[in-house]
């Protein structure tokens, strides 16, 4: 669907009939709050006879209130004959990025259960020069001055390009009720501020909604030009592992296009801390890291890669409890599959899935299990603490705490899986070879 598939004037039924047409065979999942916006999509929806549930959400922001929106929005599911889902969430912090956070989580997860084929959101016109504005006051580049895009990934707005004005005409000519959120007037909230002392006043100019329109449009091709030079640029630097994400510093050639590619994919992350992320990718600072909150995100520098993982990861492969390998076999497999993967993602090794080590048989019960702070390796007849050995061998600050080894029966470290470091004095004897498999 095209920026400028549809007029801003006014919601006929041309309007409708190509809505239908476009999203005709397809299920589609609504968000809505019950406010007018919503509820006039929602009947739009009806009345193109398109298949489609309501999904709302209930932050108890409002007392009763809160209550009256869930229960007219239920109402409104069995006026049009579609299911509807509701939950309820309490937040914390900061109520506006966290509400807008968990909503899209439980909208992908209701969609990836029911297997819906879109989300449609309602917001017009007059939110998206809010947008604009709010993107402005914190900083922004082009993605920003596009305000809210008409679609992105699975999430499209049918009305992106629909006045205010539009929406009440419609909603008045079909005698559609909705339900009124007093907060909306409140100019404690940046966004009534703009609202109602900026925005509304703008949008009595019909030059300047036409201006404004035919502006949106061509920022949100040019952002499709960004978007297809980042997706290339994340192709040539960026490798993914399960849920960290590994960029490749020494490839990456800084000049004035791809400094400018790189701010542009950074600020998806945090335009407050991009001064931030982008020194952690131009400086050498070995073991640094900023963590972006309103992401989850921490960005963690290495030699010659940055880590990007979420702050509540789950945990890369553990050995818990050890484990015990005797000498009565000479094969064993072991758990460690993503723990040598991402040391092969950074360079460290050649990911192979068996690795043989030639281990005295003096030394069985061998055990494997996590290194810690506490441990020892013997070098060239002295003891070394483990990390220290680690940094030495410049071993992954990442995966230092993550690091999996072998103790022979005596509790000494005489293996050290993804080194190859192997701890053994030369005059033992009576060597064969263990092979440890990875899956």
């Amino acid at each position: 669907m095209s920026s400028d598939s549809y007029g801003i004037d006014q919601i006929d039924n041309a309007f409708v009939s190509k809505l239908a047409l476009t999203f005709s065979n397809q299920t589609i999942l609504l968000a809505i709050s019950g406010g007018v916006d919503s509820c006039v999509l929602a009947h739009m929806l009806s009345e193109a006879k398109l298949s489609f549930a309501l999904a709302h959400c209930n932050f108890h922001l409002r007392g009763t209130d809160s209550k009256l929106d869930q229960q007219f929005v239920e109402d409104l599911a069995n006026e049009y004959n579609v299911p509807v889902f509701t939950k309820s969430f309490h937040i914390e912090g900061s109520v506006q990025t966290e509400a807008r956070d968990i909503r899209y989580k439980w909208f992908y997860q209701l969609m990836k259960a029911h297997g819906f084929d879109h989300l449609f959101t309602a917001h017009q016109l007059n939110d998206s020069l809010e947008t604009l504005f709010i993107n402005i006051r914190r900083g922004t580049g082009i993605r920003g001055l596009s305000g809210i895009p008409s679609s992105n990934n699975w999430r499209y707005r049918p009305l992106s390009n629909v006045t205010k004005e539009a929406v009440l005409n419609y909603a008045s000519l079909h005698n559609l009720r909705w339900r009124e959120d007093r907060s909306n007037a409140d100019l404690k909230y940046v966004r009534n501020t703009f609202r109602h002392k900026v925005v509304n006043h703008l949008f009595a100019d019909k030059a300047f909604v036409s201006g404004y329109l035919k502006s949106k449009s061509i920022l949100e091709s040019q952002c499709q030009v960004l978007e297809d030079a980042i997706a290339l640029f994340k192709e040539k630097y960026l490798r993914s592992f399960s849920d960290v994400e590994v960029f490749s510093i020494k490839h990456f050639v800084d000049t004035n296009g791809s400094r400018a590619i790189l701010n542009q994919w950074l600020s998806q992350y945090s335009s407050g801390q991009l001064t931030d992320l982008i020194k952690l990718f131009t400086d050498s600072s070995i073991g640094k890291e900023v963590t972006v909150l309103s992401t989850k995100t921490r960005f963690i520098r290495e030699r010659e890669h940055i880590l990007i993982v979420p702050i509540h990861q789950a945990s890369t492969d553990r050995i818990s409890p050890p484990i015990v390998l005797s000498s009565n076999s000479t094969h064993y497999a072991l758990p460690l599959k993503s723990y040598f993967q991402m040391l092969s993602a950074l360079d460290y090794i050649q990911f192979n899935k068996a690795i043989e080590v030639d281990m005295p048989s003096s030394f069985f019960p061998l055990k494997v299990r996590q290194g810690t702070s506490e441990d020892y390796v013997v070098v060239n007849s002295k003891r070394k603490k483990l990390f220290k050995y680690l940094r030495d061998m410049k071993f992954p600050l990442y995966l230092k705490d993550k690091v999996v080894l072998i103790e022979n029966s005596n509790a000494e470290v005489v293996f050290i899986l993804g080194i190859g470091s192997i701890f053994i004095p030369d005059k033992l004897n009576n060597n064969f070879k263990l092979k440890l498999c990875v899956n």
